[in-house]
C-alpha cells in the first residue's frame, strides 16, 4: 500500500470505532479527513492503516443506530459508530460536504475547459469517463485488497473462540439436514402423484 498521506489541511479529526470483521468486531480508530480523503490509524499519531476516497462513495447517516453512519465507495461499505450524537453529526456532515465538494470541483474543472474559440470542450465523452471511472474504482480496490491483506497479516487469531466456529458448522449441519428432508418430502410426493396418475390411466 502506499503510504503517503495527503498534506492538505486538516478538516475533522478524531475517534471512532470502526467494524473490523466477525472475529474482531468494533475496534476503535484515529479518523482524519484531509480534502476528499479519509484516513484511519490503529491510534493518534501512528501512519496509517488505510484510506477512504469520498470522491465516489456515498455517506449514509444509520437512521435506526442513533450512533452508527455508514461509507459506501461502490465496491465496500465501512461501518463506523460515533461516541457521541453531536460526534456523528459532524462527522457526518463534514464527510458529506467533502464528498459534495469534490464532486463540485470537478464538474468546474469541466466546463470551465475551453478551447482558443472560447467553445466549451468536455474532457471525455459518456464511454471515455466510465472507463476512467472503472479505473479509479480499481486502483481503490486494489487498495482496499492490500489493506485486508495487512488487516489479515496483523489479525490476532490467539482470541478467537473455536467453540464460535464449531456453533456456527453444528447450525449449518442441521440446516442441511432438515434442507436434504424437505426435498427428499418433495420428491416423493411427487413421485407418489406420479405413479397414482399413472395407475388411473392403465384401470380406465
Amino acid at each position: 500500500m502506499d503510504f503517503e498521506e495527503s498534506t492538505g489541511d486538516i478538516t475533522l479529526e478524531g475517534y471512532l470505532m470502526k467494524w473490523t470483521n466477525a472475529c474482531t468486531g468494533w475496534k476503535d480508530r484515529y479518523f482524519i479527513l484531509r480534502k476528499n480523503i479519509l484516513y484511519y490509524y490503529i491510534s493518534k499519531g501512528m501512519r496509517y492503516k488505510g484510506k477512504i476516497h469520498l470522491q465516489v462513495a456515498e455517506i449514509i447517516a444509520n437512521e435506526k443506530e442513533v450512533l452508527k453512519f455508514q461509507i459506501d465507495t461502490g465496491i465496500k461499505t465501512i461501518y463506523l459508530w460515533a461516541h457521541s450524537e453531536k460526534d456523528k453529526t459532524s462527522w457526518v456532515d463534514s464527510l458529506t460536504m467533502a464528498n459534495r465538494m469534490e464532486q463540485i470541483n470537478s464538474k468546474s474543472k469541466q466546463v470551465n475547459n475551453t478551447n482558443s474559440t472560447g467553445l466549451v470542450v468536455k474532457n471525455e465523452d459518456k464511454d471515455k469517463h466510465n472507463l476512467l471511472k472503472k479505473i479509479f474504482n480499481t486502483k481503490v480496490l486494489l487498495d482496499e485488497m492490500k489493506l485486508y491483506n495487512k488487516e489479515l497479516q496483523d489479525l490476532d487469531i490467539s482470541n478467537i473462540n473455536p467453540n464460535k466456529f464449531y456453533d456456527i458448522l453444528d447450525k449449518y449441519q442441521v440446516l442441511s439436514y432438515f434442507t436434504f428432508i424437505f426435498y427428499l418430502f418433495i420428491f416423493l410426493t411427487y413421485l407418489l402423484t406420479y405413479f397414482t396418475v399413472l395407475f388411473y390411466l392403465l384401470i380406465l
